[in-house]
């Protein structure tokens, strides 16, 4: 007796795998990829051109910013702007990420040349030393060729917007991407690895799935965007957060970029000159 209940038990056990098995079939798994199979849940954004300036992108903003679908969007549209202009793609990411991923642009130096003579004197003249001079002479000289760097290049180099910048954190994600610049490119529809990842700036059209369970909540102003890619097998989570305007922002850009399929056929060059 106790034999033929455990015959029914596996029997039905082995009727459910069945069935979970052929709804998996139906409804793909969470983070499948779109692009490998279409399902009911995969839908696509409005086909755009990457901005060419910063007003521009700043008037998709105030009209797409509103959806984190569509604010996903302008995520991937700085990430391929700043593959071939830097400068302006850093700033669209400020625009595009949380506080919590910027900085405070350091001021430049308010510090003039006579101040440093002055300073450099004054000490001289409190010290005997000859060696001590010769230190502090160096160290002015060290200082005002600093100050001449800092001229030509303001808060060294880094792309700003209002006193912000991206933290440190958040350049060192882009830095470890830049290594492989055609995973953000494998965010966009129609693109492979055999084609180099080539992406076509008139016509860019990204591809989300989504998904209702573990995503957060819309209501809540903390929510998961599923962003597909034809480099990998399962779209890339996006945490999107929504500030106190209504604005609906990335917590981070490190899940979209650094992991695709690599290049198999010929090397295109990154994005054409917008």
């Amino acid at each position: 007796m106790l034999l033929v209940q455990r015959c029914a038990l596996a029997a039905v056990s082995v009727v459910a795998l069945a069935l979970v098995s052929g709804d998996a079939d139906a409804q793909p798994r969470d983070g499948l990829d779109c692009h490998k199979r279409v399902a009911a849940a995969c839908f696509d954004s409005k086909t755009l051109s990457l901005p060419t300036s910063l007003d521009q992108f700043l008037g998709r903003r105030t009209t797409m910013a509103r959806d984190p679908w569509q604010a996903a969007t302008l995520v991937v549209h700085a990430l391929l702007v700043r593959e071939t202009k830097p400068t302006l793609g850093d700033q669209m990411l400020v625009l595009s990420v949380t506080e919590s991923r910027l900085s405070k642009a350091p001021k430049p130096m308010a510090c003039s040349r006579r101040r440093i003579r002055r300073r450099s004197r004054a000490t001289n003249r409190s010290t005997r030393k000859s060696s001590r001079r010769a230190r502090n002479s160096t160290r002015r000289k060290r200082t005002l060729r600093r100050l001449r760097r800092r001229k030509k290049k303001p808060y060294n180099g880094r792309a700003t917007y209002k006193g912000w910048l991206l933290g440190r954190r958040e350049r060192r994600v882009l830095k470890k991407a830049s290594k492989r610049p055609e995973c953000a490119r494998s965010l966009a529809k129609d693109t492979s690895p055999a084609t180099g990842y080539a992406v076509d700036p008139a016509r860019v059209t990204i591809v989300f799935r989504r998904r209702d369970t573990n995503s957060g909540s819309i209501e809540g102003g903390r929510y998961r965007v599923l962003v597909c890619s034809t480099g990998r097998d399962h779209c890339a989570p996006l945490w999107m957060v929504r500030n106190p305007r209504g604005i609906w922002k990335a917590e981070t850009t490190a899940t979209l970029t650094g992991k695709c399929a690599p290049i198999t056929g010929k090397v295109h060059p990154a994005v054409a000159d917008l």
